[in-house]
């Protein structure tokens, strides 16, 4: 017999259960694809800022498909604007590219945060309007590495830019 169940937390007794079984079932799918394709091998990475025993900045992410995923950077509040967000990253970034990834890819939900990584050398690729006053701000900043074929990541974004330009009708 079938039940269903909609609920408000997922962290109940036997709820949190569910949720990770979903989780894990989508993760698992997620990587057959990913073999299939030749790659996704996802790595963990993280880096970690203490001051005196207590965390004050950090950032996880992984890295997979050459590519660096920042999936979370935060800084306490009374340590932001410091520039303790941007090293953190930075560091990430460094480990990436000694990993083999060309990029990193990194989202967030606010316009002025959007410009300070635009300022830290990425480019915005998608603006998608999220709820309320948000919208999802996709950024992706090319990393100093060569890749099998030699070329610099920038070398091949250009290459891509001029190729789109082409097609368009308009000289690279």
């Amino acid at each position: 017999m079938r039940t269903w169940r909609v609920v408000d937390d997922v962290s109940s007794e036997g709820t949190s259960e569910d949720a990770r079984a979903i989780s894990d079932g989508v993760v698992s799918h997620g990587r057959g694809v990913a073999a299939r394709a030749g790659g996704g091998d996802a790595t963990p990475l993280a880096c970690f800022v203490h001051d005196d025993g207590t965390l004050v900045a950090g950032l996880v992410g992984r890295t997979e498909f050459g590519r660096l995923f920042v999936h979370w950077l935060w800084v306490a509040p009374a340590a932001r604007g410091k520039g303790l967000g941007s090293a953190v990253l930075a560091r990430a970034e460094r480990q990436a590219q000694e990993r083999g990834c060309a990029d990193a890819l990194i989202e967030t939900l606010e316009a002025p945060t959007a410009r300070l990584y635009e300022r830290l050398g990425y480019r915005q690729v998608s603006v998608l309007p999220y709820v309320g006053p948000f919208s999802r701000h996709t950024l992706v900043k090319p990393l100093q590495h060569r890749g099998l074929d030699g070329r610099s990541a920038p070398e091949v974004q250009h290459e891509v830019e001029a190729t789109g330009n082409r097609e368009q009708g308009a000289t690279p």
